[in-house]
């Protein structure tokens, strides 16, 4: 008989708490245990505990989607993400490695790989990377029982309507903005373009456009200009 973890027990509680504002998407089982093996983290570790219980989490109408195991169909999962399997997403870094993203690109990852390490956010309208000062298991909990964290988190990110356009997003999509918003006249997102692509090309435009104007280590963390976003740590 198999004993449930820490973790796993922890992860319930929280998505529980969540309520409507997280999104569960079944895990592959086959898949997710693969996902996991590529890992190679404890089974007694959140992450172990995500990749293998979770497909993805869509959290505030899928504004954030959580990496998990997989989602049949869609190719988003923690492997595929980091360089790892058959499929991947991203260049894999031993700098950072990602565990969820956001509709406009932006990428949440821990500092060091898979190990505990406190985890970053870059944003897509800065174009670098902002330390968060809390581990993963810190930031999943806020993240899921923290109702108002991510209004305060994005701040002028959002625009009117925005819930409509996420929950239309697959998976796999983001939103593409032009003009994109690390430039003056893209920092209002009410007034730009916005359509759905991929979101890996997203992600590397960002990239990209960080290499080219000013040379910036993309995806590597380390390096990071500062925090701008704060997250009430959990009580």
């Amino acid at each position: 008989m198999r004993l449930v973890s820490d973790a796993a027990r922890s992860l319930a509680e929280w998505l529980a708490a969540a309520g409507t504002r997280a999104r569960v998407l079944p895990a592959e089982p086959h898949r997710a245990q693969r996902v996991a093996a590529a890992l190679g983290v404890s089974d007694r570790a959140m992450l172990y505990a995500v990749a293998t219980q979770l497909g993805a989490v869509m959290v505030d109408d899928g504004w954030v989607r959580v990496l998990g195991g997989g989602v049949d169909g869609h190719r988003a999962d923690l492997a595929s993400w980091n360089g790892l399997g058959d499929s991947p997403v991203l260049t894999r870094t031993a700098d950072v490695f990602c565990v969820a993203f956001d509709v406009l690109g932006g990428l949440f990852a821990m500092d060091g790989g898979t190990e505990p390490g406190a985890m970053n956010y870059f944003a897509p309208d800065a174009l670098r990377w902002e330390p968060l000062e809390i581990p993963y298991s810190a930031w999943l909990r806020w993240l899921l029982t923290e109702p108002d964290g991510l209004a305060g988190f994005y701040g002028s990110l959002r625009w009117t309507g925005w819930q409509e356009e996420a929950r239309a997003l697959a998976l796999d999509e983001a939103i593409h903005t032009y003009p994109p918003p690390w430039t003056r006249e893209g920092k209002d997102l009410a007034r730009v373009s916005r359509r759905a692509v991929p979101a890996r090309e997203v992600v590397e435009i960002a990239f990209e456009a960080a290499r080219e104007l000013d040379g910036r280590e993309v995806p590597g963390s380390r390096g990071g200009t500062g925090q701008r976003r704060s997250i009430t740590r959990p009580r």
